[in-house]
């Protein structure tokens, strides 16, 4: 078994713009938002990552740049672990970032919650 923190080295070997994320309570990484999927792949497929237990945003401030950041949390059904993926939104009028419903089918649900409270468009 692969511990969350031996996954997340493991990712910025083969993505080297991931950098480690501040967390008290689990493993965290930043993320581009243009690598954003395959990191989520590769955590689901190679470390087993498998349930995505929510996604959500933060909004930092209306000034703010960037003023959202989308973030992941997966656990892992084997391991038992968790790991926290956040990467920044693109911003054309309305933020934006990509679906993982193929990834996940029922992230369908966090990504229109996440529509709702941050407008966020996926």
């Amino acid at each position: 078994m692969t511990a969350p923190a031996d996954a997340t080295a493991t990712l910025k070997g083969r993505f080297p713009q991931v950098t480690d994320r501040a967390s008290l309570d689990h493993p965290a990484i930043n993320v581009p938002l243009a690598d954003v999927v395959a990191v989520l792949k590769v955590l689901r497929d190679d470390f087993r990552f498998d349930f995505l237990a929510d996604l959500t945003a933060v909004d930092w401030a209306e000034n703010a740049s960037p003023r959202f950041t989308v973030v992941y949390h997966l656990y892992s059904t084997t391991q038992h672990e968790y790991v926290r993926v956040a990467t920044d939104c693109a911003i054309d009028t309305e933020p934006s970032a990509p679906t993982v419903v193929p990834l996940w089918p029922g992230a369908s649900w966090h990504e229109r919650e996440c529509y709702e409270l941050f407008r966020v468009r996926f």
